[in-house]
């Protein structure tokens, strides 16, 4: 893991002087593309491509304003972790948190998926370029074979879904569905993570009948806690200190 002197890690998310004692459920941030990577396949599994992130965040609905629904506060409720009030300095915490919150504070998607907006932005897999999809393959993309930023060509970037705490309808709005971020392999900050993917059953093969299943029928979100092809609501840092523990 990649840890920069006086500046915040995922074992010290708010500096050296911080800890992860006490918050095993809150999600692992300061995570860089490149060491979600390794984490991911350490364990076994991977991270998801854009098009599966997408498949998992949407839990079965179409063409809806935000993935949960149309409507920002069903029922009256926050169902995501995002920033109310004036962005940057005056934050309401209406849903209960100023930062990131533990994983599961917020009810599930169809497919019982946790978290898929809001909270931390999530790596993909895949390369970024603004204009991809316009002629992408339409079933199962995988993404570019190469990163292209126009505002910052030669930096090599993946896309990141989700949004964060730090999203506010004055700002970044990018718990909206189909939003689009982006971040330099390299880079880390505290309202940015990771969850891993792990293939299931080919073709032929017996079938998975578990929530979080892709189209495709060969990927779905996995959990260490849970059987397989079942629900990870992000990883958290109780398993990223077990995972270090596990590598001395």
């Amino acid at each position: 893991m990649v840890e920069v002197r006086g500046r915040g890690s995922w074992k010290n998310p708010k500096g050296p002087n911080s800890t992860i004692e006490g918050q095993p459920n809150k999600p692992a941030v300061h995570i860089s593309y490149e060491d979600a990577a390794a984490y991911a396949k350490w364990a076994g599994k991977r991270l998801p491509t854009e098009a599966e992130w997408e498949y998992a965040a949407r839990g079965g609905k179409e063409g809806t304003t935000y993935y949960w629904g149309n409507e920002l506060k069903p029922g009256g409720k926050w169902v995501a972790n995002i920033y109310q009030g004036n962005f940057p300095n005056q934050n309401a915490k209406e849903d209960g948190f100023a930062s990131a919150a533990p994983v599961k504070s917020f009810p599930p998607n169809a497919f019982g998926l946790y978290d898929m907006d809001g909270n931390v932005w999530e790596w993909t897999s895949d390369f970024y370029t603004p204009n991809y999809y316009a002629q992408s393959p339409k079933k199962n993309p995988k993404g570019p074979e190469a990163s292209y930023d126009p505002e910052e060509p030669g930096i090599v970037k993946r896309v990141q879904r989700g949004g964060s705490f730090l999203c506010s309808d004055q700002y970044c709005i990018r718990y909206k569905a189909g939003s689009r971020g982006k971040g330099e392999v390299t880079s880390a900050s505290d309202n940015l993570g990771f969850r891993c993917v792990k293939d299931g059953p080919g073709p032929g093969e017996q079938a998975n009948t578990q929530p979080g299943k892709s189209e495709n029928g060969n990927v779905a979100l996995t959990s260490g806690k849970k059987a397989a092809f079942c629900v990870n609501p992000k990883m958290t840092k109780a398993q990223m200190m077990a995972s270090a523990v596990g590598q001395k």
